[in-house]
């Protein structure tokens, strides 16, 4: 595309830019580009800044709008992305130190879990203990009883022998 052939659309607005970057060009054309092989030093350098100046002066004027809002667009959609991404990393980063907790909260469940499994045994265990305990306590509670009775005969005898013992040591005396 020639530049005169943009300065012939329905710019009105750029007109005078347009006629700025066409002079500049035209001036390149005529005495820069001659003296690249004469003095390429310092004509190279200028080419190069002119033609970088050009290409960002008519960037908006060789894209067309359609374009230019295809690509506003696809920038929106990009930072709301980059947003949500963000976000993503910012949740996953705050669970992170709760999956510790989560870890530790599930390996509590998974022992009380069989600790609720292992209960009916330990009841049964329990219920047995308790079965011969009480039957352990019933036979003490008998034999206490039995050496109660025992104990009050010893000390019925006892009282017999001491009986028995004052008798004799009184016909010792008078003898």
């Amino acid at each position: 595309m020639r530049f005169e052939n943009i300065l012939q659309q329905n710019l009105a607005p750029l007109r005078q830019s347009l006629q700025t970057i066409l002079d500049a060009s035209n001036f390149l054309r005529n005495n820069t580009v001659p003296q690249l092989w004469s003095n390429a030093q310092q004509a190279v350098p200028a080419l190069l800044e002119t033609m970088a100046g050009l290409s960002f002066a008519l960037k908006p004027v060789l894209i067309p709008n359609d374009l230019n809002e295809k690509t506003r667009e696809a920038l929106l959609v990009l930072k709301r992305l980059n947003t949500k991404i963000r976000t993503i990393e910012a949740n996953i980063t705050a669970i992170q130190p709760r999956s510790a907790d989560l870890s530790l909260l599930v390996e509590r469940i998974e022992k009380a879990h069989e600790a609720a499994d292992q209960l009916p045994v330990d009841l049964e265990a329990l219920s047995e203990a308790r079965s011969k305990i009480t039957a352990i306590s019933k036979q003490a509670e008998e034999a206490l009883e039995s050496a109660n009775k025992e104990r009050g005969k010893i000390e019925n005898i006892y009282a017999e022998t001491q009986i028995i013992e004052a008798k004799l040591k009184k016909k010792r005396n008078r003898i």
